[in-house]
Formats: structure tokens, sequence, C-alpha cells
């Protein structure tokens, strides 16, 4: 295929071809998602240009539990978060397509670009993997209809690729969803499947020189408490250890970046 697509929890993206320009484009502070932002190509790489990779994060998601009593910003009631934990939000929607869009008008313009010559943009063009999750399968169909607006988009189960490919990537663009549990995936969540992964996760934590600072530094011994006087979130009480608690934290920032 001339593109590849796969959403999950990496984020990248990366051309077949070189790197230097996506650095560039991150040192100048681009937003993908900015409305109207462009990431032009240069003459030079319009010519060497065979193939796109892209590896993409999901968009911005709803939060996975309450957030407590004193956050008027999300509800309370259970029965909202069995429903909707961890969804993709509009936002996150908007997102994928205004950077789907930026990525077209990139590598494939007016003239057609990697789609040069190319009479039907289908699945024989575009390869699309995602994860079987609802924010991760709406942020791929998003990002198409910022990609390939003009495309049939639909979702299809890996494991049926294999009777019907054929058939499939004629009729459109088919967004394979990997049909493993996390704990068998090896398309999006092989670093997790090793018995070692969580004691490895543990000991590089141990080892980092940021946590053997804070995790006894007043400053952010304070801050923790802070937190968790505001959240109440169990993973910030004082009585747990001080680097259960870092790491514990983090819960909170995710938090902060989706509100």
């Amino acid at each position: 295929p001339k593109a590849l697509l796969k959403t999950s929890g990496a984020v990248g993206l990366a051309t077949a071809w070189s790197f230097r320009s996506r650095r560039r484009a991150l040192r100048t502070g681009m937003k993908f998602s900015s409305p109207g932002a462009e990431w032009p190509m240069e003459k030079g790489e319009k010519h060497t240009l065979r193939q796109v990779i892209i590896v993409h994060r999901h968009g911005t998601r709803f939060p996975t539990k309450p957030t407590g009593a004193g956050n008027l910003s999300w509800p309370q009631r259970a029965q909202f978060w069995e429903s909707y934990k961890g969804h993709l939000t509009p936002v996150g929607s908007k997102t994928l397509m205004d950077t789907g869009s930026v990525l077209r008008n990139r590598y494939i313009g007016h003239e057609g670009g990697i789609f040069k010559g190319i009479e039907k943009v289908d699945g024989r063009a575009i390869a699309v993997y995602t994860s079987n999750v609802q924010r991760t399968l709406q942020s791929a169909w998003s990002f198409l209809l910022g990609l390939v607006p003009d495309a049939s988009i639909f979702f299809a189960f890996r494991s049926e690729r294999v009777f019907s490919q054929a058939l499939k990537q004629a009729v459109g663009v088919p967004i394979y969803v990997e049909d493993a549990t996390e704990g068998d995936d090896k398309l999006f969540h092989e670093w997790k499947i090793g018995s070692g992964y969580k004691e490895w996760v543990k000991q590089n934590q141990k080892k980092s020189d940021f946590f053997d600072y804070a995790k006894s530094a007043p400053e952010y011994l304070a801050l923790l408490d802070h937190l968790y006087e505001t959240t109440h979130e169990p993973k910030l009480m004082p009585m747990r250890d001080p680097l259960s608690r870092l790491v514990g934290a983090k819960d909170v920032d995710t938090q902060v970046m989706i509100e």
C-alpha cells in the first residue's frame, strides 16, 4: 500500500524515507491539529517519496472514572461511566480529522501525490489497523475522514481479511480491527505480554534520577499532599510509598490533559 496507518497508544509519525522533515516540523512548534495548519513538502522530497507510515495515538477521550464530587465538569452517576468511560470525545474526533487533513495536503495535494495515477483510493492503496477499543476505532475513522474524505470507510476484523481481503479492499478502505485480547495482542501491546513486564517497569522507575530526588523532596511531597486533598485520588494517599504516589500522579496529569 501507499499509506499505512495504525492507531493505538503509540505516538509518532514517520515517512518511509526520512524523519528529518518531521523533526523540523516539531522544532517549529506546528500543531498538526490546528485548523488551517500546513506542513508542505520540499521539492526534492516529492520525487523520492514512495510510502507513508503513520502510527498515531487515539484522540482526546473521556476520563475512565468520576473525578471527585467537587468537579462539576463530569457526571457522578455510575451509569454514565459504565457506558462512556474512556470513549473518544468530539474534540478528539475533530483533532484527528484536522490531522488527517494536514497530511492529505502534504502527501496527496491537488496533484494526487503518492496516489497519482491511482483511479480509486481504496484498501489496495491504504492499509489501516486499530486496536478493538471505541476510542481507537473512532480515531482511525476520523483520521481517514480528513485524509481521504471521498473514500468509502468501514470496519473489518483482521481475522476476516484472509477470506475476503481482495473483495473488501476493492469496496473501500477497511479499518482492520485487532481481535486479540490485550493480554495476547501482539500488534499493539506486545511489550506488555512478557511475564517480566511489570517488574521491568518497577525497576526502571526506581532507577529514575527524577523519582529518586522527588520522593524525598519537601516541595514534591507537599504537592502530592495538596493533590490528594483536592482530588481524593487513592493512589495519592499520604500513607502510600512516596514513589508509588509520584507514579500515581500521572492519573491526575491525564485528567488535566483531558479537561
